[in-house]
């Protein structure tokens, strides 16, 4: 298989992730809306760290399954993507949340911010959790694909289950976005952008204090261009 062909199935592979993961994610905050809290934050909080175990299982080994332009960004940095590759996740994700979001509005056209990250405290605050919630996802996806070497579905499950407990805890306060294309999608859609830049900004700080936080406490060599293997994410 050329790796043109590679590359394609790849980004097809990001698209349909990103887009799943923002349908499902977002789509079950605005149903608990709509039904009046039926899921809770326990039913939204499965739905998120569900779907990115189900990608990770499904596209992994396609594209690695990152579905977050932070993850990719580092992914970069370790040189298991090139520049151009890199950029191309990144802009697929992001179209894929946008797509995903214009046919939550189209479902459901009378929700006001269709799943929105939205701050449920002071931006300070915000800020700081969505750095430490981040840091904590990227730090798993780093210790389970990097350093431990987990088998593929044992990396999916744990993932998952950091997503689940960070959108349980976080989610009140901050959204819990840990991904700027999750934030970015239902945000335009909806015009809800006054907030959008903290989620821009904060989530890839946090992705870049785990691989630092990686580079200085593991072995060595661990999360570098040398180490071989595309890291999996959410």
């Amino acid at each position: 298989m050329s790796r043109d062909h590679s590359t394609w199935k790849a980004l097809g592979a990001e698209w349909v992730g990103t887009f799943l993961l923002v349908l499902v994610g977002t789509g079950s905050i605005i149903v608990n809306r709509a039904t009046g809290g039926a899921l809770g934050q326990l039913g939204i909080s499965l739905a998120f760290g569900g779907i990115v175990t189900l990608m990770i299982l499904a596209l992994g080994a396609t594209s690695g399954a990152h579905l977050n332009p932070a993850v990719t960004l580092i992914a970069w940095q370790m040189g298991h993507l090139n520049g151009r590759t890199a950029l191309s996740y990144a802009l697929v994700q992001s179209l894929a949340a946008l797509a995903a979001s214009f046919s939550l509005s189209l479902l459901f056209p009378g929700d006001p911010d269709l799943g929105s990250s939205l701050p449920g405290t002071t931006i300070p605050v915000v800020f700081a959790l969505e750095v430490a919630l981040t840091f904590a996802l990227a730090g798993a996806i780093l210790w389970v694909s990097e350093w431990m070497r987990w088998p593929r579905s044992v990396c999916a499950i744990t993932i998952g289950s950091v997503v689940f407990l960070e959108a349980y805890f976080g989610g009140p306060w901050t959204g819990a976005s840990m991904n700027p294309a999750r934030s970015l999608g239902p945000a335009v859609i909806s015009g809800q952008t006054a907030a959008l830049w903290l989620y821009l900004i904060a989530t890839p700080i946090g992705a870049q204090l785990a691989l630092w936080s990686c580079r200085m406490m593991q072995r060595p060599g661990c999360c570098r261009a040398e180490e071989k293997g595309t890291p999996h994410a959410a």
